[in-house]
């Protein structure tokens, strides 16, 4: 698919693009991430909304583990009622990225929804291939759950997002909640998911910004093999999963010409056909990390459908079923 016209001039500044994926392999990765760290610093950064405050904590869970954490939410006194939370996840492909870098995406829903943001910062492979970032990510959904109260979080309504990477994380941390209870997350927005560790092994739609080469690596990195083997687990790679009922109600929004276009179309139709509810978004001649150009009118256009979907599923206080026993169930509200 062609490029969106009004996107085809901005993607060569895009720091993926200098970096030759063909011939990266996970020893390079160290080195790839620097070089697109100092792109990034010397970029004009991008522009993020007032009215938020941010806390950096090491979420700690008693043998569970730990993970350092930012925490958004709004500046001033908190309200009188408890608000809506989501556990955010970053992306980069599992190899790339930092929860403790700015985020105008996340600070926007901060200030026009009043969400209360646990963004992660998970190990990164190949140093930590799986399931290290996907503890890591279980990790701090169950810091929030306990501290629920605290973070002025209703419990009722916390979920868990993600871009790219990052969504596939968020998908594979339903999953596990589903399948090991007590329950699952209120809703879940996968942006671009990475869901899918065959996508870039064989005939694909080129992605000028993250292309099928550079999918190989970050699955290799995570799975620490050549990102092919039959033994890979549902969790690691949720199109795997063969059950997808019992999920929460999920926002999937992915450009027409982004790598991920199909298997995202695909867990979209496997999930409405496990009866979950699904809103789906698909924005054409848009690749990967389009919404990195915010003011391009398809980075707004998804932007406000994402922030839709937001606003109704924290607004409903409708219980997802507990995996194991069939009753509603809530994340639980705990003191530390």
């Amino acid at each position: 698919m062609d490029v969106d016209p009004e996107l085809a001039g901005l993607i060569e500044v895009f720091p993926t693009r200098r970096v030759d994926w063909a011939a990266a392999t996970p020893f390079d990765v160290p080195r790839i991430r620097e070089a697109i760290a100092a792109a990034a610093r010397s970029a004009s950064p991008p522009p993020v909304a007032s009215g938020t405050a941010v806390q950096d904590i090491e979420a700690d869970v008693p043998g569970e583990g730990r993970v350092r954490v930012r925490v958004h939410r709004r500046e001033g006194p908190r309200g009188p009622a408890p608000a809506p939370g989501l556990v955010w996840i970053h992306g980069g492909g599992f190899i790339l990225g930092s929860a403790l870098a700015p985020d105008a995406r996340v600070e926007r829903w901060v200030v026009e929804l009043g969400l209360v943001v646990v963004s992660v910062d998970y190990r990164l492979a190949p140093e930590y291939p799986y399931p290290a970032p996907l503890e890591d990510c279980a990790v701090a959904w169950e810091w929030a759950c306990r501290h629920a109260a605290e973070l002025g979080i209703d419990p009722v309504r916390l979920g868990v997002g993600g871009g790219s990477a990052g969504a596939g994380l968020a998908a594979a941390l339903s999953l596990r909640l589903r399948d090991r209870g007590p329950a699952v997350p209120a809703f879940q927005l996968l942006h671009y998911p990475m869901l899918d560790h065959r996508t870039g092994h064989g005939a694909v739609v080129e992605d000028p910004i993250w292309p099928a080469a550079a999918n190989r690596l970050g699955w290799a990195c995570y799975l620490g093999k050549d990102g092919t083997a039959a033994e890979v687990p549902a969790h690691a790679s949720p199109a795997l999963a063969d059950d997808l009922s019992r999920l929460p109600p999920t926002g999937i929004f992915v450009g027409g010409a982004d790598l991920f276009c199909q298997e995202d179309l695909a867990f979209a139709t496997r999930l409405l056909e496990a009866g979950v509810s699904v809103d789906l978004g698909v924005y054409a001649g848009a690749p990967h990390g389009f919404d990195g150009f915010a003011q391009t009118d398809v980075a707004k256009r998804c932007r406000r459908d994402m922030t839709d979907f937001l606003r109704r599923v924290t607004r409903q206080a409708s219980p997802t079923r507990n995996a194991g026993s069939g009753e509603p169930g809530f994340p639980s509200e705990q003191t530390p």
